[in-house]
């Protein structure tokens, strides 16, 4: 691969990973007014458990997607802690080898299934609420 290739292919990663975190930040901006508008208007008791489970569910869906979005959005910065030891590491064993990129580590691609998962089921919960509360 020449120096053009992986300079490209870096700029491309680098581009996919803002894309991904702007991706990930709107998500949580909206489950975070969602959770706040939620738990403010929610005055009056449940009228059936059914009706208070799925408000149940929702909110601790949006809390989980909400944590577990923050720390993917963590994820960059574990790549650049990785990225920087590797560089530091070239410099102290005087390698040639050419770094430009760290694998993401497993771990986050786990709490991003997390993430929409809970995001998910907390929305297909509101709508139940939402189906129930009308009656």
């Amino acid at each position: 691969m020449t120096d053009s290739e992986l300079k490209q292919l870096f700029n491309l990663g680098k581009e996919k990973n803002i894309k991904h975190n702007e991706w990930l930040k709107h998500i949580l901006l909206m489950a975070s007014g969602l959770i706040g508008i939620l738990i403010s208007l929610h005055s009056e008791k449940s009228k059936t458990i059914l009706q208070h489970y799925s408000f149940v569910i929702t909110i601790v869906g949006l809390g989980l997607g909400i944590l577990f979005g923050s720390i993917c959005l963590y994820s960059d910065v574990n790549g650049a802690n990785k990225l920087f030891k590797k560089y530091k590491e070239k410099i102290i064993n005087k390698s040639t080898e050419k770094i430009t990129y760290v694998n993401r580590s497993y771990s986050f691609y786990i709490f991003e299934i997390l993430t929409y998962t809970s995001l998910i089921a907390s929305v297909t919960s509101l709508i139940v609420y939402a189906i129930i509360s009308d009656k």
